[in-house]
């Protein structure tokens, strides 16, 4: 079993991170608390879903833009 501590900081709690996302999906218009957590909206306020195709796609371009030297790992 792993108990996971109370911090007063958002960054090692999954569950307040869940909560901060949640709020902010939940702040976009026309969204409910039915509404994807992949929900985002774009700079034209159009709504987009992220696909786990498009994260990865990203990632991969990140590691690589970021390259071995900083991260000590490839996108490979």
């Amino acid at each position: 079993m792993i108990t996971q501590h109370h911090y007063s900081d958002l960054s090692p709690c999954p569950v307040k991170v869940w909560v901060a996302i949640m709020r902010q999906i939940q702040s976009y218009p026309s969204l409910s608390k039915d509404s994807p957590v992949s929900s985002f909206l774009l700079p034209n306020n159009k709504l987009h879903h992220f696909m786990g195709s498009e994260l990865l796609k990203r990632l991969h371009l990140a590691v690589a833009f970021l390259g071995p030297d900083v991260l000590g790992f490839t996108a490979d």
